[in-house]
């Protein structure tokens, strides 16, 4: 295939301007993500363990269910029955009095009854550092609200968009050099050349993949908003703002406001689908009403959510309100969303599919970061060669601030993770993005204070020893019996990273 040196040279030039502009909030946003696929074994490895209220037999959630509605359980936000506890969800019945959109749930209680048959509740503030994470990916490292992290990550991800495009198009003309022609050149800009190139051919249906789903992600609401407007006649369009429940799910108000025993929901739902084992009934409140939603986990199949498929029930009548996303029961068209929101976060496979996803995220943080590097060894052999170009970025200054969000971001995560295992009930969101950002902004000033090359040296070697440390300090901090299978899981992945990180630091000292 040939192209001619006119359009090679237009798309070299917007891959790598776009590139440029796009790579420091990527590499935040690729990083994170990484750590938001471990999400389920972190939130097990992040939880404290404390005496909660003892988890109750199935015989008995109906009594710890009507013991708490009308005092507790009507007033607060959401709450959730759970069936098979664990060491996230170490009751049968926990609500959240106080949630934020933007800095995850607040106060949980945990209920459970004593053994002359009263309620026992316990208060507390979970972890909010995995959240912090994924927040920290969703906004790809900027302290924005949600709605303003949303847009500017749908920018983003449309520059992302045309990085990938102009990418293949100047790979495609030597397509078989770039694959099978490596070798080891002492260049640096060779070097990065050739990593960049294959990381990116090897990676790129991973990468066109996430800036499809993140595109859904980021104009989801918009793009429905405009479906509404152009394709929804306007007296259907009434009906459903007049509805308290949300427009998929909106019912027949019953003819009493009663919550039904939550065992009669479930096995109403074993009735329909025989084949589905429900973990935990999780009540929304939509306005003054609730809806509930029977989830059911399975870590091997293709499921909508982190925490599983589920079917939606009105909680007065019982009425099946939606059962578009019960594993291995969708329709074409609803299995086409779970796929967007699967694919996008792993959530299938079990935990080999899980770190292989982490992998491809952290190899997509190192494909801007070694983008970034050979953009700067063109950029200094210029300089080299005419000196400073007048109007246009110092290789000095990008790479400074390239060095410093980069190894900014890398200790402030492991800063934070190393944080969990010493602070009451896990931490809580405030101190966790203080710490991160006070991390990433030094980094980013000492970085231009040392310079890139000295800066690199002392980076790596800090982030080695904080992310190597984690798993001791939590090994060191975590009592007996607060160890499952999610948290053997998440010291070995960061055991063997802080390894890697260490090497990686010796090479950078060894130039």
């Amino acid at each position: 295939m040939k192209i001619s040196n006119d359009v090679f040279r237009l798309y070299r030039n917007i891959h790598s301007l776009i590139g440029i502009i796009a790579s420091l909030f990527l590499f935040i946003a690729f990083y994170a993500g990484g750590f938001t696929i471990l999400e389920k074994p972190l939130s097990e490895w992040a939880a404290r363990f404390q005496a909660h209220p003892s988890p109750v037999k199935y015989s008995q959630l109906d009594e710890l269910f009507k013991k708490a509605q009308s005092d507790y359980l009507v007033k607060s936000v959401n709450f959730s029955l759970v069936l098979h506890p664990a060491l996230t969800q170490p009751s049968s019945l926990m609500w959240t009095a106080v949630a934020n959109r933007d800095f995850g749930p607040r106060l949980t209680t945990y209920a459970g009854l004593a053994s002359d048959g009263q309620l026992v509740l316990q208060q507390e503030t979970a972890s909010q550092a995995i959240y912090f994470i994924n927040m920290l990916h969703q906004r790809m490292g900027l302290p924005l609200n949600h709605d303003w992290g949303r847009l500017i990550m749908g920018c983003v991800v449309l520059l992302y968009s045309a990085v990938l495009i102009s990418g293949l198009i100047i790979v495609l003309p030597s397509f078989v050099r770039n694959v099978f022609g490596f070798q080891f050149s002492d260049k640096p800009r060779r070097q990065w050349m050739d990593f960049h190139t294959l990381l990116g051919i090897g990676s790129f249906p991973f990468h066109v993949l996430i800036a499809i789903t993140a595109l859904g992600f980021a104009f989801g609401q918009q793009i429905g908003a405009l479906e509404k407007i152009l394709f929804t006649p306007p007296v259907h369009l009434k009906k459903e703002e007049r509805s308290t429940l949300r427009p998929s799910v909106a019912v027949q108000a019953p003819k009493t406001e009663i919550f039904l025993p939550p065992t009669v929901i479930v096995e109403s739902v074993k009735k329909k689908f025989p084949d589905f084992s429900p973990d935990a009934l999780v009540y929304l409140r939509h306005g003054t009403r609730f809806v509930v939603r029977v989830v059911e986990y399975d870590g091997h199949q293709i499921n909508r959510r982190v925490e599983g498929g589920y079917a939606e029930v009105d909680p007065y009548s019982g009425q099946m309100i939606s059962s578009d996303f019960v594993t291995g029961h969708q329709t074409w068209a609803f299995m086409l969303v779970t796929l967007m929101y699967t694919l996008h976060f792993g959530s299938f496979g079990g935990i080999f599919s899980h770190v292989g996803y982490a992998i491809l995220a952290f190899g997509g943080a190192f494909l801007f970061y070694s983008g970034n590097q050979m953009w700067l060894a063109a950029r200094r052999r210029q300089e080299r060669t005419s000196g400073p170009i007048r109007g246009q970025l110092n290789s000095a200054v990008f790479s400074a601030l390239v060095s410093g969000v980069t190894f900014g971001s890398v200790a402030g995560i492991s800063a934070v993770l190393l944080l969990i295992p010493m602070m009451s009930e896990g931490g809580h969101y405030r101190t966790f993005e203080g710490v991160f950002y006070l991390i990433l902004i030094s980094k980013i000033v000492i970085s231009f204070y040392l310079g890139e090359q000295k800066s690199v040296k002392y980076f790596s070697l800090f982030s080695a020893i904080m992310t190597l440390s984690i798993p001791f300090v939590d090994c060191f901090f975590r009592p007996e019996g607060g160890w499952s299978a999610g948290v053997i899981e998440i010291n070995c992945i960061m055991l063997f990273y802080g390894i890697f990180l260490m090497f990686l630091s010796y090479l950078s000292w060894c130039k």
